[in-house]
Parts: C-alpha cells; sequence; structure tokens
C-alpha cells in the first residue's frame, strides 16, 4: 500500500518517519512537511516527532550520510541548518 508521511519538517520527525517505516514495515511513497500542502491520491499518515525514536535512528546513518545529502541538494536550496547529532542526544537542541 502506497503511503505519504505527513512530519513537521524537522530532522528529528523526519528520523520519526524512518523509525515509523521500519514498525510498520511500509516503504513510503513520499513524505511532506506541514508546509508543503501537497494533495494526493495515496493514503497519508501523519507521524509525531518522538526525540526517542529519531535518537534510536540516528546512529544508523553512515558517517558520511550529511556530507553526501548536502553535496546533492546545494544546487537547490538557500540555506542548510546543520546540527551536531551528539548535541541531539544530549537535548542540547
Amino acid at each position: 500500500m502506497d503511503v505519504i508521511y505527513h512530519y513537521d519538517g524537522s530532522f528529528e520527525g523526519f528520523l520519526s518517519c524512518v523509525f515509523d517505516s521500519y514498525a510498520h514495515k511500509e516503504i513510503p511513497a513520499g513524505f511532506c512537511s506541514g508546509e508543503d500542502g501537497v494533495f494526493s491520491l495515496f493514503n497519508s499518515r501523519t507521524v509525531l516527532t518522538d526525540p526517542d525514536h529519531a535518537a534510536r535512528v540516528l546512529p544508523g546513518f553512515a558517517p558520511d550520510s550529511k556530507i553526501r545529502m548536502l553535496l546533492e541538494l546545494r544546487d537547490s536550496v538557500e540555506m542548510v541548518i546543520v546540527i551536531n547529532a551528539a548535541a541531539i542526544e544530549q537535548n542540547k537542541v
């Protein structure tokens, strides 16, 4: 079943989507933040940001995944905010 995940647009929210995707054993057709306003024929699931779920997902990313993501996005975004993963784990963000 195709589903689109709606989340708050935060990095922790995205990581919560990854957690829910694994928990529900589904591969989302897309991710939309609240401000996207995307209409779709797919079913949708609203994912609430859960810092505990996000903290469990974060260590599973490859160490250079942020660098690769930023290189892919460099021509399509004006500003990127980067947060240290250790700060997330220590609830400093």
